[in-house]
C-alpha cells in the first residue's frame, strides 16, 4: 500500500492447526486475534479486516444475508479500545459462490458448535460476480458500550446493502 500501512486479517483458530497454514499466515498476515493483539495492530496504525460472523455465518448463512453474529462483540470492544472508526463493507453474491448442500443442517451445527471444525458440506467454487461496497465510516465516542457499536453498526450494514439493491441483513 502506498500509506505504508499493513492490512492484517482475524481468522479462525482452526487453521492453525493445519501445519502448512503457519507460513501463509505470515505472508498473508492473518491471525486468530484477541481483543488485545487487534488493538495494537490498530494501534500501530495499520488496518484490521474482522468478519463477526466469521466461519459459523460462512457455513450456516443462506442467500438472505442475515447476519449470524450470535453474541459476538469482540469487534466493537476493539474499535473502543483502539479509539477507531469502523468501515462497514458488504460483498454481494458471496453466499451463491458457495452453497452448503442443504441436508442435515442441524447435525452439522450441532458438530461445529461442539468441535469448532467447519466440516458441513459444500458444493460450488461458481463463477458468479462478487461485488463490494463500502459504507461511511462509524464514529465511535469512547462513552459507547459494545452492544450500542453492534447495533450501530447492524443499522449501518443494513443501510450500505439496501442503498446498494441488495436484500437486508437485518
Amino acid at each position: 500500500m502506498s500509506s505504508g500501512r499493513q492490512s492484517h486479517f482475524v481468522v479462525d483458530n482452526f487453521l492453525f492447526k493445519f501445519p502448512w497454514y503457519k507460513s501463509y499466515s505470515e505472508c498473508m498476515l492473518t491471525f486468530p486475534g484477541t481483543v488485545d493483539s487487534c488493538v495494537d495492530i490498530l494501534k500501530e496504525g495499520n488496518l484490521l479486516m474482522i468478519a463477526p460472523g466469521g466461519t459459523y455465518e460462512g457455513q450456516f448463512g443462506d442467500k438472505t444475508y442475515k447476519m449470524l453474529w450470535r453474541n459476538r462483540l469482540g469487534f466493537a470492544k476493539v474499535a473502543l479500545q483502539a479509539g477507531v472508526d469502523i468501515i462497514p463493507f458488504f460483498s454481494t453474491n458471496i453466499q451463491e459462490a458457495y452453497r452448503p448442500v442443504g441436508i442435515f443442517e442441524k447435525f452439522w451445527e450441532k458438530i461445529y458448535l461442539k468441535t469448532r471444525l467447519p466440516i458441513a458440506p459444500l458444493f460450488g467454487g461458481f463463477p458468479v460476480k462478487i461485488q463490494t461496497y463500502v459504507g461511511n465510516p462509524i464514529k465511535l465516542s469512547k462513552d459507547m458500550s459494545p452492544e450500542k457499536v453492534k447495533e450501530i453498526f447492524n443499522e449501518s450494514c443494513g443501510a450500505v446493502n439496501i442503498s446498494n439493491g441488495n436484500r437486508t441483513t437485518s
